[in-house]
């Protein structure tokens, strides 16, 4: 689901639990890794645009989301201006993501959004992922999150979605040439060393 809007070359960024106990308050409305800076204007290109998407979010709902368990609220649209939330306007356009168990919601990082107080009697719980492009630092650091034991037991995709073997950041002398223009530099300083 993720290729068409990321690309083949995809990396998982995040994969976390989260579990919203009885009381708990709502977050502040915001948007997510890698746009999360984007309260300090001055952080950002003057001419960033959601003419592509950076990151993509995923919520997994173990749980029925509720407007009593506190479902996520979200502004319809907001991800195609690329600012950090105003409170206000979210406060009067927000809507709810409900649904039962087993529902996913799919949005781009860019999209307004915060989860909301938890006014049940019970917790209310989902999966979170994160996937980036892979020229996007992911959020966790896989190589020294999995063993390398573990990683190499994965599937080759596993891996490419981990950013296995993955070259950057790197150090450039290191590296083999990788296209026509670089294999012939290398091979002409070689030849004239």
């Amino acid at each position: 689901m993720m290729r068409p809007i990321l690309g083949d070359d995809l990396m998982l960024s995040s994969w976390a639990a989260n579990i919203t106990y009885p009381g708990a308050p709502a977050q502040e409305a915001h948007v997510d890794y890698p746009y999360w800076d984007l309260h300090k204007t001055e952080n950002w290109p003057r001419t960033l645009s959601a003419s592509f998407y950076l990151a993509v979010e995923v919520i997994l709902m173990l749980d029925e989301f509720t407007v009593e368990n506190g479902a996520t609220a979200f502004v319809p649209g907001s991800q195609t201006r690329c600012t950090w939330p105003d409170e206000e306007e979210f406060a009067q356009n927000s809507q709810r993501a409900i649904g039962s168990a087993g529902t996913v919601m799919i949005f781009p990082a860019l999209l307004w959004h915060a989860a909301q107080a938890n006014q049940s009697q019970g917790s209310r719980a989902a999966l979170l992922a994160s996937y980036t492009n892979k020229n996007i630092k992911p959020i966790e650091d896989w190589s020294r999150c999995i063993s390398r034991e573990t990683m190499e037991a994965c599937s080759e995709a596993m891996q490419n979605l981990l950013g296995h073997g993955y070259a950057y950041p790197a150090v450039m002398d290191e590296l083999p040439a990788r296209s026509s223009e670089g294999t012939r530099s290398q091979k002409n300083i070689t030849e004239e060393v």
